[in-house]
């Protein structure tokens, strides 16, 4: 899927005319619903967003993918066509039977570490506009911890008895963060 995505270019993004149903797939629901995955993808307008996390927002997801779903399967069969489709009933399953996000607590806080360590790991921008993105997505990682709350359903212990792990992996992606924000924060007033 990061490879077809990649073939979206970053001009597409919101461009009106004529679009391919790849590009209306990706402009209007894969990076904007995935905009840490549009940010390693070299697509920069989301930076400053992070995933909609909230029970909602995954309705919302559904509600599209569904249309997508509907849409590409109308189309003839070929490798793209099937790829982006299976990539559909994957993200359908997820979200709809399997249901990760009421069960497992790292999709949450893993989602905010990647989201911020993309903005961190790549030199696409001077630092100081990277760390404007950082602090941006920095302001909606709480609201991401109360859609945690209130989503997770008990959550299988296979899922909460490693937390020595998920707090030692946190303790290395904060001091990347705290290195990289000392880098960016040099020469700056």
């Amino acid at each position: 899927m990061t490879i077809l995505a990649g073939a979206v270019s970053a001009q597409n993004i919101g461009a009106a005319g004529a679009q391919t149903p790849y590009d209306k797939f990706f402009n209007e629901y894969y990076f904007p619903h995935n905009p840490t995955a549009a940010t390693a993808a070299g697509i920069h307008k989301f930076d400053d967003k992070l995933e909609d996390y909230s029970k909602a927002g995954n309705a919302a997801r559904v509600a599209v993918l569904k249309k997508y779903q509907a849409e590409f399967e109308k189309l003839q069969s070929d490798a793209d066509r099937d790829l982006v489709l299976s990539s559909i009933r994957a993200a359908l399953l997820e979200l709809e039977v399997i249901r990760s996000w009421e069960k497992n607590p790292d999709n949450y806080s893993s989602g905010i570490s990647n989201s911020a360590f993309v903005i961190m790991s790549r030199t696409f921008a001077p630092p100081a506009q990277r760390l404007r993105s950082l602090i941006e997505r920095e302001r909606k990682m709480p609201q991401v911890l109360v859609e945690a709350r209130a989503n997770l359903k008990n959550p299988p212990k296979v899922y909460t008895s490693a937390e020595g792990l998920y707090r030692d992996r946190s303790r290395t992606v904060a001091r990347h963060w705290q290195l990289f924000r000392g880098r960016c924060t040099e020469g700056l007033q």
